[in-house]
Order: structure tokens, then sequence, then C-alpha cells
């Protein structure tokens, strides 16, 4: 489901979008009534033909159609019951797809994991799995991976439990995070509290234990680079998530940058969003919103979208999203699968295009599919 355009850029295509405004062009996916089969017509005001090189594919191939200065041309055609992928753990790092086999020969898929090649920013439209990557650790914890790091960098933090610890262990990539093979680990000089944290940009970003003061402790010379108390957040449970564990302050990153998520007397208990400046975590600007913390499973931020859940228990769904960008809410109702019955951490990153969560002591991985409107050189 992940289109590509003449342009080289990325639009995702729901089956309830509606007609969009003539300046904004549209590809579409319909079900051909002879061969049953999904078809990819691209938007007829493209002249165009998009071509890739194998590099810039990745480990996806095309079928085989010669282009201009012998790159592959991409020609798609989709069965319709093969229009959905999966992670292969193995090669996650590798943004390796696998998909369901075998494939009809010539056939190749364009899935919704596709995307995050190009950087294009969207609203979320569906989630899907879990993949369960390893069972390890206490009902409580956080696992991550630094949006900011190159691709040869794939590191992995695990921090078990929201309380009474100060051990972030490392391990060099997802392979190493499920044999066991840890690499490093750090003690850090102060507990943390909840499961909220962020690695950005090479620096663990969290909550410092019984305060409002958050920490930035750099990876690479074990040293706190900066810490600033967030003014007025309510902390050690006065406003958590629905689950508890300290869970009051949530920091997390997106494709625009270091974010804080909380809620003040000033506010109701309502949720506030912060952007905080990367170095020194200096509240750049904030949104007051309507939506209660303590009603609040968890939360996530793609492309400057808040997006909260209504649960962290069975039947959880995204129920309500924030745009700052535009300062407005809408109520929404995107389901997900809680595998495991109780979700204590789930945060989105930008680079790998996935939500990770801890649930119940399992550390899982979520698909998304999000939707792009992207304008033509030609509109006004």
């Amino acid at each position: 489901r992940g289109l590509l355009r003449a342009s080289g850029r990325v639009k995702m295509v729901s089956p309830r979008l509606q007609r969009l405004s003539r300046s904004q062009k549209q590809a579409r996916f319909w079900t051909s009534r002879t061969s049953k089969r999904a078809v990819f017509h691209p938007p007829k005001a493209s002249a165009q033909t998009l071509h890739l090189s194998e590099s810039k594919m990745g480990h996806v191939k095309t079928p085989g159609r010669e282009g201009r200065g012998g790159q592959a041309s991409l020609s798609i055609q989709l069965p319709v019951q093969e229009t959905r992928c999966k992670f292969n753990i193995q090669s996650f790092k590798g943004k390796l797809i696998s998909y369901p086999s075998p494939l009809p020969p010539g056939r190749w898929i364009c899935c919704d994991f596709f995307f995050f090649l190009f950087s294009a920013c969207g609203k979320l439209m569906k989630i899907t799995g879990p993949i369960t990557v390893k069972t390890s650790g206490t009902r409580f914890g956080a696992w991550m991976t630094d949006p900011l790091a190159s691709e040869k960098n794939n590191r992995v933090w695990y921090m078990d439990s929201y309380t009474n610890n100060k051990i972030v262990r490392e391990y060099k990539s997802i392979a190493d995070f499920v044999s066991g093979a840890e690499s490093r680990t750090y003690n850090l000089p102060f507990k943390w509290a909840g499961t909220n944290h962020v690695v950005y940009n090479g620096s663990l970003y969290f909550n410092k234990y019984q305060s409002n003061i958050i920490i930035k402790y750099s990876f690479d010379t074990g040293q706190v680079l900066a810490q600033r108390s967030l003014e007025y957040a309510g902390f050690h449970n006065v406003y958590p998530y629905t689950w508890g564990g300290f869970s009051d302050i949530d920091l997390m990153a997106d494709e625009i940058g270091l974010w804080a998520v909380y809620a003040t007397n000033q506010n109701a208990g309502n949720i506030v969003i912060s952007q905080l400046n990367q170095d020194t975590l200096e509240v750049m600007k904030t949104w007051s919103t309507g939506y209660p913390k303590r009603s609040a499973g968890e939360s996530f931020m793609i492309c400057g979208i808040l997006y909260v859940t209504n649960s962290h228990l069975t039947g959880a769904k995204v129920y309500y999203s924030y745009s700052t960008k535009t300062s407005t809410y809408e109520y929404t109702d995107i389901p997900f699968h809680n595998q495991y019955f109780h979700i204590s951490m789930l945060d989105y990153n930008a680079r790998d295009r996935a939500l990770y969560a801890w649930n119940n002591g399992h550390q899982v991985l979520f698909n998304v599919t999000l939707f792009h409107i992207i304008k033509t050189e030609d509109d006004t």
C-alpha cells in the first residue's frame, strides 16, 4: 500500500479515502473485474515513469523492466490477498521485509513498511502486528533504538522496570538483543521514573525519580549533559497513564524533534504537549489539550501529531489525536492487537517507521500505515 509517485515521493492510499480537492493529485487502487487483482494506477497528471536504482530500493526488487540509464523501472500489480507485509526479525535492521510465500513469478509487493526509505510524513491510518522480538524482564520496562543513528549503528537499549533501577543495557544489534549478547552496561547517576524514556541523537532522555526533572545523559561520555525541571508537570503518580507506574512524564521523538507529554494542575489534569530543545531541554512551545492524562493508556508522536490510546489492556485502540501543526484534535478509532494484555510502553521510531512496545514482559514491534497527500509541482 505504499505507493511510489513519479517524483520519487511516497503516498499512502486508504480504501476509505474520499475525494480530494482539485489541487491534490491522488494515486488509486481498485480491483480488476476479470483478474480480481488490485491494480495500481498512477496519477493522470504524471507523464513520467518512476525510476529508482536498486541501491535505493534496498532488497526490494522490481519486475525487471529496464528504464532510463539502465535503472529498473517500478511497475506494480498486487494480488489482493498479498498486500499485507510483516517483519523479518533477523534482517529487521537491514530494512528487509518478508512476504507471504510463495510469491507469484514476476510479481512483487510494495507494502506499508516500504515507505520508510523516503522521509515523508503522514496521518496514522492503521497499526498492524505485533511481532514478538523477545520475551524478557519484568512486566514493565522500555526498549528502544536511536531514530537519528546512522544505518550502520543499530544499537538497542534496554531498561527493565519502571522504578528503583539505574542500569541501562546496550546491545550492538537486534540480533544481539534477541540472543542476549550484551555489549555494555551504563550505571546512570539517578534512578528513573516510569518507562517513557527515549534515546535521541546518541543521548538518553529520562525522568528523574520522584521529580519532574528531565535528564539528558550521553552514552558516549557517560555524563549528564543537561537537566531541567518541567514546570508544573505532575510526577510520582499524580497524573500517570492508566497503568500507573510513575508514567506521569512521557518523553518521545518523531520526525520533527523531541517532545514531552505530561499533565498539570493548571490544565485540570489534561494532557500537555511540549516541544523541547534537544540540547538545553528548554521548552520551545506548548499545547494544552482537553484529554485527561489519567484516562490515557499510552501515547506517541508521529509527524507532530500526538496519538493517545484509551487503555493499556485488551481492547485498547488509538482513540484521540492532537495536531500541533493546526492545534486541533479529533477522536479516532484505530484498533491494534494487545497480544499479551498489558502495555506499559508504546513509542514511535521515525527511522524504523514502527512502534516499539513493552507488552507484559514481551518486547514487540507494531507496523504503522500512514496516509500521505503530496502536492505536485504544478499545484498552487
